[in-house]
């Protein structure tokens, strides 16, 4: 909140361009609490929050290519499904 002080802003403080992380959230949260108790400014953190897509795909394409190289194994059967249930035993 020091440069928002320093600078005189706190009445046009905007957008804020973040990742997906929950730790994004609780910053644009303090701020909204901040700006409305130091400075008697409504700041509705929900829409000002935006999600940078380009560092969304790019966590995502990290992600992908960390993970193929250190695959899982999958579990698999060789036996045949013969029939599909919903869970619940027959006859009720």
């Amino acid at each position: 909140m020091e440069f928002i002080r320093e600078y005189g802003i706190a009445t046009k403080v905007g957008y804020f361009m973040m990742d997906n992380a929950t730790n994004m959230n609780t910053m644009i949260d303090k701020v909204s609490d901040d700006l409305e108790h130091e400075f008697e400014v409504f700041y509705d953190p929900l829409p000002h929050r935006l999600r940078c897509f380009g560092h969304i795909i790019n966590l995502a394409v990290m992600e992908f290519l960390m993970e193929s190289d250190h695959p899982q194994q999958i579990p698999t059967t060789d036996r045949p499904t013969t029939k599909l249930s919903n869970g619940e035993s027959e006859g009720r």
